[in-house]
């Protein structure tokens, strides 16, 4: 990491959002590098090692260059470990032609093994990386029909596939894969009578379909796989943690957000722990991350508070997220639109909790105000997220004018009927956005039969 962040510092000229960049764009080779056993290096090699270790890139990709790898790979003279280090190397310097010309080699090393899964798992990675989709789709379809090809190898050529089909947003096609790469790592697993077979590659299949049924708002699937990528993780760690522990952790990273969006708060906030023991140490380097993972981490606690019904923790938890994403907006003006969307809307939720209507209503048009501005989402996703705050403002506006009702001792004046009209408006944007919303359908009816006089002003009904 040390060598890493000297390399690009020079690279990026001092700019730290392109440092930053670069760093978090070569995360997983900074991780291929310093999961190395240097006793297994051969004796030419441990200088150049050397050389990666300080950032010295350059040097070290020209004396990789004088040992024509390939070639003595193809003649079986040296190790594909030594050639797999080279093309690593190649893909750490970020640059384009660099990247370009580790891929080439894979496809050749592809091409010459045709039946070996590892090669195929580099090329996977790195082919996506620099959205070579068809030349990696090409190379797997042709890996997983060999017929020599094992089960469990096709098993994990299924899941890679399924894996790049989900970055291509093709999320019908790669879920037909992973289910079908699950159904074959299963079925081994019940023959050899050893539930916790594989469970490296059962767990990085899980994780696609994880994201996968993520894409297609099944929050149940989701989250059902998410804790089975939790559960063979920990089966891999036991088999060789040196292996899998920062892909473990990573991995548990970034699942922790896709499943608190499907609303398992807990399984969030477990994941979040697993991560804070096992090793914060992996963010050590990178300030913005570790920043993330504290904001992440303490948002994460103060649902959990909210859902069961601790409303003081709770607030004390999201004040410290605020805390921290205020400084992390200071150092990153401008990118944190979805963490801002996040803490918000929890925050308008408790809020609403606490029966501080005006205050939840504010909050609320702010979460608007940034899901209009965000233009990372896909289209899909956007409409729901849009759909989502138009309910939500519905509901603070149903709730302020229920409470007017109440303060005129129940009687039905013109500011009670304005505040159950803009509820009706705001629930109709929503369907706008989302027209097979039930919730919101149902609760434009009542609210506009309300304003029509055909029902008096209410409080939400408890079903809804």
């Amino acid at each position: 990491m040390s060598g890493a962040r000297s390399y690009f510092t020079e690279l990026t000229s001092g700019s730290r959002h392109r440092f930053d960049i670069a760093m978090n764009s070569v995360e997983s080779y900074i991780d291929f590098f310093a999961c190395q056993d240097m006793d297994s290096l051969p004796e030419w090699e441990r200088p150049l090692f050397e050389l990666i270790r300080q950032g010295q890139y350059d040097e070290a990709i020209t004396r990789y260059e004088s040992q024509n790898l390939l070639k003595k790979y193809v003649n079986h003279k040296v190790d594909y470990a030594s050639l797999e280090r080279y093309i690593m190397l190649l893909e750490l310097s970020c640059t384009r032609h660099n990247a370009m010309l580790g891929l080439e080699m894979l496809q050749t090393v592809a091409e010459f093994d045709s039946i070996e899964l590892r090669p195929m798992i580099s090329l996977t990675n790195i082919g996506m990386e620099l959205r070579q989709f068809g030349v990696v789709d090409e190379y797997l379809a042709t890996f997983q029909n060999q017929p020599r090809v094992s089960d469990r190898d096709r098993a994990a050529a299924m899941g890679l596939r399924a894996k790049m089909l989900l970055r291509r947003n093709r999320p019908n096609e790669a879920l037909g894969y992973a289910r079908h790469s699950v159904a074959i790592y299963d079925s081994l697993a019940k023959a050899k009578n050893d539930p916790d077979y594989e469970p490296l590659y059962r767990a990085r299949t899980h994780y696609t379909l994880a994201r996968v049924y993520f894409r297609m708002d099944d929050r149940a699937l989701c989250s059902e796989n998410a804790r089975k990528t939790r559960k063979f993780f920990e089966y891999a760690a036991s088999d060789d943690e040196k292996e899998t522990s920062i892909e473990r952790i990573r991995t548990l990273y970034s699942m922790a957000p896709l499943v608190a969006d499907v609303r398992d708060f807990f399984l969030a906030d477990t994941l979040y722990n697993d991560v804070d023991s096992l090793g914060q140490w992996l963010f050590a380097g990178n300030s913005s991350q570790r920043s993330l993972l504290q904001f992440n981490s303490l948002r994460l606690r103060g649902l959990c508070a909210f859902r069961v019904g601790k409303i003081d923790e709770a607030r004390s938890y999201l004040d410290e997220a605020a805390a921290v994403l205020a400084t992390m907006e200071e150092t990153s003006p401008g990118q944190l639109l979805m963490h801002k969307q996040d803490l918000n809307f929890n925050l308008a939720s408790l809020y609403y909790a606490e029966g501080n209507y005006e205050k939840a209503l504010e909050t609320n048009m702010k979460v608007l105000s940034l899901v209009e501005k965000d233009n990372l989402q896909d289209a899909h996703r956007h409409a729901l997220a849009m759909s989502s705050c138009y309910k939500y403002i519905g509901n603070c506006l149903w709730a302020l004018g229920y409470a007017k009702y109440l303060d005129g001792n129940k009687r039905k004046c013109k500011t009670v009927i304005k505040y159950y009209q803009d509820a009706a408006d705001s629930y109709a944007n929503a369907l706008h956005f989302n027209s097979r919303d039930n919730e919101a359908i149902a609760k434009y009816n009542l609210s506009d039969l309300i304003v029509s006089g055909m029902e008096k002003p209410m409080a939400m009904p408890a079903n809804f």
